[in-house]
């Protein structure tokens, strides 16, 4: 029965990498959409996902999802973490010298890191 299970799991990492999503970290631990993808590889950051890696998937445990807000400015990234309710969950830095000053949105459900418009 467990090998069943797990042949099931390993199917749909296969199915879902074909465009809906992408595993990150060690056996998958989270997953991207295409669009984190693409804005992490134009601003040449791996950086977000580490950091993401590190710090969502033991918060998933209390918090089903999660805001972060990405705030970029002076070779600094802020990282600010809110629950569905607004409240701040946690806040980190980031040194993030070559992206452009600005602010993105993501969410993080069901283990799926997504952009704003992607929600």
């Amino acid at each position: 029965m467990n090998t069943v299970n797990l042949i099931a799991i390993l199917t749909l990492y296969r199915l879902a990498e074909d465009g809906l999503w992408y595993g990150y970290g060690a056996h998958s631990s989270i997953r991207i959409t295409k669009g984190v993808k693409e804005f992490v590889e134009a601003a040449g950051q791996t950086e977000l996902l580490a950091w993401a890696v590190s710090v969502l998937p033991p918060l998933s445990n209390c918090y089903p999802w999660l805001r972060i807000e990405l705030t970029r400015s002076a070779g600094q990234a802020l990282l600010s973490v809110t629950d569905e309710k607004g409240k701040r969950v946690t806040e980190d830095s980031l040194s993030w010298p070559d992206q452009q000053v600005g602010r993105w949105i993501f969410y993080w459900t069901d283990r799926v890191l997504l952009l704003s418009g992607e929600y």
